[in-house]
């Protein structure tokens, strides 16, 4: 049995003009404005309860968010669908936690005092 280069099924697969393909082993570059977004948004969706924490978060979420966006817009970072996802999660928790203060805030004011 003989080794055959041209039947090798592991070789490295070949160019239209028959050089092997090289690789790029670069790492790939992220964009971590867009990532950090993304977590704080969700983290601000799972704090809603506590209104403080998921103002603080949101407010980073939006704010990381619009940075990312702003990056893989002027091409200098990737992942802008991470940065739109962020974007919109901290902007609807902000929008979740503001109708919770506000309806029980409501419910406060149609509840009669106890006795004193």
């Amino acid at each position: 049995m003989s080794f055959d280069p041209q039947n090798d099924q592991y070789a490295a697969p070949e160019d239209i003009d028959g050089e092997a393909e090289e690789f790029d082993s670069a790492p790939k570059q992220t964009n971590a404005a867009a990532i950090t977004g993304l977590v704080c948004g969700i983290c601000s969706v799972v704090f809603v309860c506590i209104p403080l924490l998921g103002f603080l978060t949101s407010v980073v979420a939006i704010v990381s968010s619009g940075i990312g966006l702003s990056e893989a817009n002027k091409g200098k970072a990737p992942q802008r669908g991470l940065a739109v996802a962020g974007l919109t999660v901290g902007i609807c928790a902000l929008v979740l936690i503001i109708l919770v203060l506000t309806v029980v805030d409501l419910l406060n004011d149609l509840v009669p005092p106890g006795p004193v």
